[in-house]
């Protein structure tokens, strides 16, 4: 992931229910640390990270799929009001939704280089 600079596991072993790190990533021009956690885990078909920042929580739903002799990767997010007066970020939910999305395409795009680089393909749309 071209975006993030560091990452530290908080848990050891496999990936699973519970793991937990902290990564840090170039968040609109500078460093930015955010504690993750896999919240929701189907092995091979979905898993969900979930984090919290200044009163928001966001909750990342990854989902893979056969097709096509490969993998559709998708992924849906939803923010929540972790303790925040209800109302208080609707004015600016736009600007963080706009945000989270850019951030995840990058990194879904990452992922997709980084896989067709390792089976030898071009990167095609």
């Amino acid at each position: 992931m071209s975006r993030i600079n560091q990452i530290e596991r908080l848990t050891q072993g496999r990936f699973f229910l519970g793991t937990r790190w902290r990564e840090t990533r170039e968040f609109l021009g500078r460093a930015d640390d955010a504690e993750m956690e896999v919240t929701a885990l189907e092995l091979n078909r979905t898993y969900t990270i979930t984090h919290h920042k200044a009163g928001v929580r966001i909750d990342a739903k990854f989902a893979f799929a056969e097709m096509d002799g490969g993998t559709k990767v998708s992924v849906e997010f939803g923010m929540g009001h972790d303790g925040l007066p209800p109302g208080l970020l609707t004015p600016v939910e736009w600007a963080i939704a706009s945000t989270v999305r850019g951030v995840l395409t990058d990194d879904l795009n990452d992922l997709k280089d980084s896989i067709e680089k390792v089976a030898g393909r071009s990167t095609v749309d």
